[in-house]
């Protein structure tokens, strides 16, 4: 009876995982971490249920039972947690690192040259001077290219050290929203199209144009690099302290 009660346990496991809450359809925010938690999953309650039916007759049966019991529960656990971490805590600095983690490994997996780039593009640790702290992370339930936005204010010395950083390795860079290379007579045009496709590309200003006066004010005299990708740039502000780092477009 005991043995039975345990298998209607496992296969209430399994209906609440895959049906009630589906797991599969969550994991598709954070395919490339989960992936391995589904199989996980599928391998331990497996492994838990034939070592159960045996336990007696193996040597050390309940520790590895118990083992297994720890590693099926860490597995389910890893079907839900990623995906909730990248769709929540946008104003949560102290979950910034583990949402990090999540969004990289979860969206571009654990190798590969956009993997590395986004490693490149956003700072693993924020700075010491952090205000207006704002991350937005997306999986692949809202879009095919999942977008992500960090946005915080820091001090002058802050940016500083950011401009040498990301003029190391972005292609183009833009003053005041100004192409280095553009003539005096487009000048005007060029800034306005270049601070507008910014603040479309990152999400800031929606397609209805909300708030596009006010960014537009604020990063007047805002420097922009590029990185040659789609939707890939990084807006330093030394007049309002502003760093908006963005990849895609979240929505």
């Amino acid at each position: 009876m005991e043995k039975y009660g345990f298998k209607i346990l496992n296969v209430i496991i399994f209906l609440l995982t895959f049906f009630v809450f589906p797991a599969w359809y969550i994991c598709i925010n954070t395919s490339r971490i989960s992936f391995y938690c589904i199989l996980g999953t599928i391998v331990f309650m497996i492994a838990t249920w034939k070592v159960y039916d045996d336990v007696y007759d193996i040597k050390y049966g309940s520790i590895i039972l118990n083992c297994f019991r720890v590693a099926l529960i860490l597995c389910v656990a890893g079907l839900y947690l990623p995906s909730m971490v990248i769709s929540h805590f946008d104003h949560t600095k102290c979950m910034y690192d583990l949402k990090w983690l999540n969004y990289a490994h979860g969206v571009y997996g654990f190798s590969g040259e956009r993997l590395e780039h986004y490693k490149r593009l956003f700072p693993k640790k924020l700075p010491d001077e952090c205000d207006d702290y704002e991350y937005l992370t997306q999986g692949y339930i809202y879009d095919r290219y999942p977008g992500s936005r960090l946005m915080f204010r820091t001090d002058e010395e802050t940016i500083d050290m950011y401009e040498e950083y990301y003029a190391g390795f972005c292609e183009r860079k833009y003053n005041g929203a100004l192409c280095d290379d553009i003539s005096m007579e487009e000048e005007f045009e060029e800034t306005e199209f270049r601070l507008d496709g910014f603040l479309s590309n990152s999400g800031l200003v929606d397609r209805w144009g909300e708030g596009e006066d006010k960014w537009r004010e604020e990063f007047e005299n805002a420097v922009i690099y590029s990185t040659g990708y789609f939707r890939e740039e990084v807006l330093l502000d030394k007049d309002s302290g502003y760093v908006v780092i963005t990849i895609d477009e979240p929505k």
